[in-house]
């Protein structure tokens, strides 16, 4: 494998970015945007690759499941992957899409990459220059993704034994409502039997461009909702997207976490899954 020349940590500031691109570091750069691409078309960070959120996605029935193989090789080729480059992965929301990519990345046993801390709203915070119009098309590559391993993910017949368990820790990152069945998506509302909820926007300052809050404040907050990192963590939400922010914090902590891709839109229209409703943590 080429050596990687900056080898960065797993979450970087715009300001440290905003450096690079202004020095001969940028080569070893490759700066993903997970978005829609009529928002990348008006502003995104210089030079940046655009991978579709859809892109990102296995499709109806279950939308939070990995793409094909195949699939994930089309989108690494078009933005020009190369093993002694550093992705920065960032997104306008936060976290949700740029972290589920990040678990896609984690599965297919790709790890040069770093999350961009507040993503588009924090750079544009900063006043730092955007592009806009579309995705450059000569960036292809030649690579070729390995097999996803599913290590860091849950399916369904072995969450149901865990949680039958105990084993884990299910962290619930939708919204409150959904966590107590008061709003569904699915053919049934509620949770997971035991699931601990923190909302995934929790995690972010939202008077601060979406930058997280700092770790040991996440730390603390989960900590007293029940995700302590003393048992192993399961995350979800709906469809495996607000869940992706969810499990980069995960990994941030350094807690052992896994996603369950098939999140709430596969166990709450499972006829037999056991569900839990009403007030909780």
């Amino acid at each position: 494998m080429a050596e990687n020349p900056l080898s960065w940590p797993l979450m970087i500031s715009v300001e440290q970015v905003h450096q690079a691109l202004e020095t001969d570091m940028i080569s070893a750069l490759i700066l993903v945007d997970v978005a829609k691409a009529e928002r990348f078309e008006q502003a995104h960070l210089p030079n940046a690759q655009l991978v579709q959120i859809s892109e990102t996605q296995r499709g109806a029935p279950i939308p939070g499941l990995i793409p094909s193989d195949d699939s994930l090789n089309r989108v690494l080729q078009a933005i020009g992957y190369r093993e002694d480059a550093q992705l920065v992965i960032y997104d306008d929301e936060g976290g949700g899409w740029a972290g589920r990519l990040i678990w896609i990345l984690d599965e297919l046993g790709i790890t040069n990459y770093s999350y961009l801390d507040g993503g588009l709203p924090a750079w544009q915070a900063k006043g730092y220059a955007t592009e806009s119009g579309g995705f450059s098309e000569t960036a292809n590559s030649d690579f070729q993704t390995k097999t996803a391993s599913g290590q860091y993910s849950v399916q369904l017949s072995e969450l149901l034994e865990q949680v039958d368990h105990e084993s884990i820790c299910v962290w619930d990152a939708r919204s409150y409502p959904e966590h107590t069945g008061e709003k569904a998506f699915s053919a049934r509302g509620g949770r997971i039997p035991g699931a601990c909820h923190y909302e995934w926007t929790d995690a972010m300052n939202k008077d601060a461009a979406l930058v997280l809050k700092p770790l040991e404040t996440l730390k603390q907050e989960l900590a007293d909702k029940g995700i302590d990192g003393t048992k192993p963590i399961v995350t979800h939400c709906q469809t495996h997207h607000r869940s992706g922010l969810t499990y980069l914090i995960g990994k941030l902590l350094g807690y052992s976490i896994k996603a369950y891709p098939g999140s709430w839109s596969e166990w709450g229209n499972q006829a037999d899954t056991p569900v839990e409703t009403g007030p909780a943590n």
